[in-house]
């Protein structure tokens, strides 16, 4: 996915809940400017964990410009990416 941020920073907020299947669920998301590395984030759950949402904020502070976000599931139905812009 990619897109254009106008302000100073961006924030991206990574939700997902995983099916009752007892199997390691995983969704990893990085983000990049310019087709650089800058950051990540991950929500992930064990075979004995719980079925319950996860929430990681991904915050980068490198100005206007196009970047890129790349999404890894691992057996996730319900998940979600959204990007703030701030200006």
């Amino acid at each position: 996915m990619n897109f254009k941020i106008h302000g100073q920073s961006c924030k991206i907020v990574v939700s997902a809940t995983p099916p009752a299947d007892h199997q390691e669920n995983i969704l990893n998301v990085d983000l990049l400017k310019n087709n650089r590395a800058i950051t990540n984030g991950l929500v992930s759950w064990t075979s004995t964990e719980p079925v319950t949402t996860k929430e990681t904020i991904i915050e980068a502070s490198r100005g206007p410009g196009n970047y890129q976000v790349n999404i890894y599931v691992t057996r996730l139905k319900n998940w979600s990416v959204t990007v703030y812009d701030y200006y």
